[in-house]
């Protein structure tokens, strides 16, 4: 069986010919994965100078992916890598540079994609990334095609090698082009967002209700992280207003007996951003405090009843701000949204009109996005006052023709604070079962939600 692959391939297609593209040439190691399912940690951290001393910014592992409109995808990676598209069964595999392997006879008993990357280290090898995609396009008849290319990835030098390996072909930037396709969810990246919201949620209501006074950031943050790593995600983030002057990351952020505070958490579930927030208060919240939170949801609220396909985002801007007037607040920082995905922020970008064009060599369209089904978007708004604290609300919804779909059951009806029969103890003791416990016990309130806002 070959990994997931999220690509919306019949989106990508439609807009490749709308477009008049007969392959698009994905250069990023996110857009690559997209298109392929291929992935290695490195690949976006692991730059020149770390193993070149004086050297520059560019990737050690440059690679390439390409999305034809008819046939296999196919993929060019390093021959050092390439047992990591072992199990991507309907990707064409192609690789350069030279793996120097000790002579030896064949294995017997080598698996089936053991075989396969030992038939393609045995084949072409060619010396750049750049060559060998030529290469696999001459095969397939689209070196002199119009290729829409992911410019935006690539250094002026491999922009040059690109143009002088590809001289009959017509290479057209659709940077943006990707960009919107990613911003239309399948139904399975639906399904991984909302398993890393739920995972989040869980992990992080675990974490705050053991919190007590004069415990640490960095205590939380390690805690937060652990009980994500027993459901198999990975720590993004989970950052704190600081007494109402902003937000913080740092470790050593002691929490108050009176603490108020904007809380912000995410995390990373096969490769999959969740992204969420709300209001911690050390004690029961006071009046004030309740009702300053509760404005704050109805602006969410507000704005989620207009996440309706064929709106513009800025209207759900807009419906935000109405809100927070309405309420009688004048001062919140930057309502607004975002969409989620492989990246912690895709589009669209909720917002008021900025009048810019999201444009490239294929599209050309104003950056207050058409909403569309099955975008995927976090609405947040926040509030600061120095000496009483901050406060946050941040929810996603999956658009729909009638409105904003909650991606989970967000429980949101009342900020974030420590239970009174617990202790950080406690919390600690249960340890990784917290989150099987609840489930066993039927007390599982973040699972996908149905219901429109």
């Amino acid at each position: 069986m070959s990994p997931f692959v999220p690509l919306r391939e019949a989106r990508a297609k439609e807009l490749m010919e709308r477009h008049g593209l007969d392959a698009i040439v994905a250069a990023s190691p996110v857009n690559i994965a997209y298109l392929t399912g291929y992935r290695w940690w490195l690949d976006p951290l692991f730059k020149d100078y770390m193993v070149n001393p004086g050297g520059s910014d560019e990737l050690v592992f440059p690679g390439y992916a390409v999305l034809p409109l008819e046939g296999p995808a196919i993929l060019v990676v390093s021959s050092f890598l390439a047992m990591n598209a072992a199990n991507l069964e309907s990707v064409e595999l192609h690789v350069f540079g030279q793996l120097p392997l000790a002579a030896s006879p064949k294995r017997e008993g080598w698996s089936t994609p053991e075989q396969r990357i030992a038939e393609v280290l045995s084949g072409a090898q060619h010396e750049t990334p750049t060559v060998a995609l030529a290469h696999a396009l001459g095969a397939r008849g689209l070196h002199k095609e119009r290729l829409g290319v992911e410019l935006g990835a690539l250094t002026y030098a491999r922009r040059d090698a690109l143009a002088e390996a590809l001289p009959g072909a017509a290479l057209l930037d659709c940077t943006n082009v990707l960009r919107l396709i990613r911003a239309v969810k399948t139904t399975d990246e639906i399904e991984l967002l909302a398993t890393a919201a739920t995972i989040a949620e869980e992990a992080v209501h675990e974490t705050l209700r053991g919190a007590r006074p004069g415990d640490r950031l960095g205590q939380l943050v390690d805690e937060f992280r652990t009980r994500l790593a027993d459901e198999g995600a990975e720590l993004d983030h989970l950052l704190f207003g600081a007494s109402g002057l902003g937000i913080t990351t740092n470790p050593s952020h002691v929490l108050a007996e009176d603490e108020v505070a904007n809380v912000d958490w995410g995390c990373v579930y096969e490769h999959y951003y969740s992204d969420a927030g709300s209001t911690f208060t050390m004690c029961e919240p006071s009046p004030g405090v309740s009702q300053r939170f509760e404005s704050l949801g109805s602006c969410i609220d507000a704005g989620a009843r207009e996440l309706v396909a064929g709106a513009r985002a800025s209207e759900t801007h807009r419906a935000m701000i109405d809100a927070l007037e309405a309420s009688g607040v004048h001062d919140a920082f930057a309502p607004s949204g975002h969409g989620l995905g492989l990246d912690v922020r895709d589009y669209p970008i909720v917002m008021a009109d900025n009048g810019l064009r999201i444009q490239d060599d294929c599209v050309d369209e104003p950056s207050d996005l058409l909403l569309e089904e099955n975008m995927v978007i976090a609405l947040e708004v926040s509030q600061y006052e120095p000496g009483l604290g901050s406060f946050n609300h941040e929810r996603v919804f999956v658009v729909t023709d009638r409105g904003g779909r909650e991606l989970i059951a967000y429980d949101r009806g009342q900020t974030v604070h420590p239970r009174a029969q617990t202790g950080r103890q406690t919390a600690r003791r249960r340890g990784s079962s917290a989150i099987h416990d609840e489930k066993e016990a039927g007390n599982h309130t973040n699972l996908p939600a149905e219901a429109v806002v």
